[in-house]
């Protein structure tokens, strides 16, 4: 009987994580523009450096990312890196994924990027950091051939689209094409996005009413937000509506963004009723500008919201 709940245990456990766990969200999307769509890559034609952790009863993420515009080649490179623990320890998920943005159109305050993201995942299972009443020892349960707890390697790659004007942005991502594919069958997600740009008070405040409308491997996530920039502070309100599970998530993200620097906080709850469970998340974004590069002479302004 001890040997089917710590079977159980461990079964769950990997199960969940293999389906659900390859596709990191952040609590707030627009906190982390470039997880939402690598097409954002120094979209303001900045270097930057960014560092995006949060934190749940369950597990912890962090990530450390770099962008850097090629203005010279109508392109913007990028990297981030990523650790997710899951269980205490018992479940760790490293990546490294690439950024590539290609500026396929710029005119007057209208801009076209193409974005291309390969990412190599690397999860492991530790049944040391498991948890046991009666202490008993989980390496029993190896495999002869000790594949069970053998770390899993997964490339994946994403392919966006991202428009930007002095009124709109709109982008679409295609996510997922291969990830553990002997564990189970995964066909690409399909992420859309779009933000409406109001601005006020000669441009010194900028209000943008936005959705994200997710489809991902037979599950559906919504998002329905509004965010307001005024000077160096802005906010972000907004409701997320996972389908599979039947939640309905409020997020509150405030932030500032003074010369170089950018600092937010995102808070995240989410009701279980059928288990009578409440998750919170907390989420910190940190962004240090290094340089940015002046405007083209043939482009006029493009009153971006500022992420």
């Amino acid at each position: 009987m001890r040997f089917f709940f710590v079977f159980l245990n461990f079964f769950l456990t990997v199960w969940f994580t293999n389906v659900f766990s390859q596709t990191i969200r952040p609590p707030d999307p627009y906190s982390a523009v470039i997880q939402l769509n690598p097409a954002y890559t120094a979209y303001r034609n900045c270097t930057q450096f960014n560092l995006n952790s949060y934190q749940t009863h369950f597990d912890t993420y962090f990530s450390v990312s770099a962008e850097h515009d090629l203005r010279k080649f109508n392109s913007s490179v990028g990297f981030i890196l990523s650790n997710r623990i899951e269980g205490d320890g018992v479940l760790q998920t490293q990546a490294i994924q690439i950024l590539y943005t290609y500026l396929l159109y710029e005119k007057e305050h209208q801009s076209v990027r193409l974005g291309f993201s390969p990412t190599l995942t690397i999860q492991s299972v530790h049944p040391e950091s498991i948890i046991l009443p009666s202490n008993l020892p989980v390496n029993g349960a190896r495999a002869k051939d000790g594949t069970l707890f053998k770390p899993k390697i997964s490339p994946n790659f994403k392919l966006s689209a991202l428009f930007l004007s002095k009124n709109y942005q709109a982008g679409i991502i295609f996510d997922g094409f291969q990830q553990f594919p002997n564990i189970v069958k995964k066909i690409p997600s399909v992420s859309i996005h779009f933000g409406k740009i109001i601005s006020l008070l000669s441009k010194k405040t900028l209000i943008m009413p936005n959705i994200i409308v997710v489809s991902d491997n037979g599950n559906s996530y919504f998002w329905a937000g509004l965010r307001l920039n005024k000077n160096f502070f802005f906010i972000n309100f907004s409701i997320n509506f996972q389908h599979n599970i039947n939640t309905l998530s409020p997020i509150f993200t405030v932030g500032i963004n003074y010369s170089k620097y950018r600092l937010s906080y995102t808070y995240k709850t989410t009701p279980y009723p059928d288990f009578g469970l409440i998750q919170t998340v907390h989420g910190i974004n940190l962004g240090y500008e290094l340089a940015c590069k002046k405007q083209r002479k043939n482009m006029q302004t493009i009153y971006c919201i500022d992420f």
